[in-house]
């Protein structure tokens, strides 16, 4: 080896070390900076579920249930009405007494319900 190309081999040496080392340096960086980003974002979670919820109002009697109230329990199932649909099928509907201005349509599919629905629209 001569003295010409020791000095090209410690040159060309120290520049692929200096250059690993560069990117060592900036993958670190990176991992610095995705690592505090994580714990702010988990800090920020951790404050965010911490702070109580506002205290929630009372809630507002919007289809004026308490009208409702002041009728006798219903007894039983009201009749059954039909109703002939666009394509001449026969619809089948009850009416409910109310002393509401509000009406209230309640649909369902199948009529082994509607004794359930009785049940739940007695207040």
């Amino acid at each position: 080896m001569t003295a010409k190309s020791g000095y090209w081999f410690s040159t060309h040496l120290s520049f692929v070390v200096q250059q690993r080392t560069t990117r060592v340096k900036k993958i670190m960086r990176i991992a610095a900076a995705v690592g505090i980003l994580f714990v702010l974002a988990l800090a920020t979670a951790l404050v965010l579920t911490a702070i109580p919820e506002p205290p929630i109002g009372a809630p507002r009697d919007i289809y004026n249930f308490a009208a409702l109230a002041k009728l006798p329990a219903p007894t039983g199932v009201p009749d059954l009405r039909r109703y002939p649909a666009r394509d001449g099928e026969q619809l089948a509907y009850r009416i409910y007494d109310s002393t509401s201005d509000r009406i209230l349509i309640f649909i369902h599919a199948r009529p082994i319900r509607a004794a359930a629905i009785t049940r739940s629209l007695r207040f």
